[in-house]
């Protein structure tokens, strides 16, 4: 099994989906290659499971929450 996309699966994702996959979201740069259906659950890395995301939709998907602040 493979985790991240492949340069071919990348450049299909890339070409049918320029913008970020999140409803009303038209960002174009810096997007991220996503699974739908979350890889640690057994999500497949093909492209009928795979979307691009910005960084910030990415993030509020995952649940993911930015590192502690070490400098105090």
């Amino acid at each position: 099994r493979r985790r991240t996309p492949t340069r071919r699966q990348k450049r299909v994702i890339d070409e049918t989906n320029p913008e970020c996959g999140h409803p009303g979201c038209r960002a174009r740069t810096f997007l991220q290659y996503d699974h739908i259906q979350p890889y640690a659950q057994d999500g497949p890395t093909i492209l009928a499971n795979l979307q691009r995301l910005c960084g910030p939709h990415n993030r509020a998907r995952t649940g993911a929450t930015r590192p502690p602040d070490r400098t105090r």
